[in-house]
């Protein structure tokens, strides 16, 4: 078996695990939740810090996207995922943008997102092991501070698609 044939299938087995479980957890820490306000621990912050070099400060609000491009579950997040985007592009700037991260080489993943239409703000491609991800697709909301607010599990539901649609156009509190 090639080396490219053993990653698809445990890709694909892995895929499917997604689908028996639930998938419920993010990464391999305690501190991560799949749905609703983020934990008070600063440990997942940090883990983000340490391996996604991102200036969070360089807008109010930032999507991080971790998906792998031999999840079906990914594929199908695809079309929400530009709906996504193209809200947070509407917005003025510095308010609110998209970032796509991969555990896969940028070779693999960019070509993944075009043929689909998807064009985050920044894609960023780790090292495998870098950050486990457990779960694809895995959507992160941060602020401006680096703090994770919110965070998705899977395939989403229309209306899960749809809260997330509308964090991304709330105007700041304040206003």
């Amino acid at each position: 078996m090639r080396p490219q044939d053993v990653v698809s299938v445990g890709v694909l087995i892995a895929c499917i695990g997604l689908s028996v479980d639930g998938g419920v957890r993010l990464l391999r820490h305690p501190a991560w939740r799949s749905h609703g306000p983020a934990p008070d621990s600063a440990t997942p912050e940090q883990t983000l810090y340490r391996n996604i070099a991102i200036d969070y400060r360089a807008s109010r609000k930032t999507f991080l996207l971790l998906v792998d491009s031999g999840c079906p579950y990914s594929a199908r997040s695809m079309p929400f995922y530009r709906r996504l985007i193209d809200a947070a592009s509407r917005q003025p700037s510095g308010q609110v943008r998209v970032v796509a991260v991969a555990t896969e080489p940028r070779q693999v993943i960019a070509p993944f997102f075009e043929t689909h239409g998807v064009r985050p703000d920044m894609l960023i491609s780790l090292d495998p092991g870098v950050l486990t991800v457990q779960r694809t697709p895995t959507l992160l909301l941060m602020n401006a501070a680096g703090r994770m607010e919110h965070s998705w599990v899977g395939g989403l539901s229309k209306d899960e698609e749809e809260a997330v649609v509308a964090l991304a156009t709330a105007a700041p509190e304040g206003r």
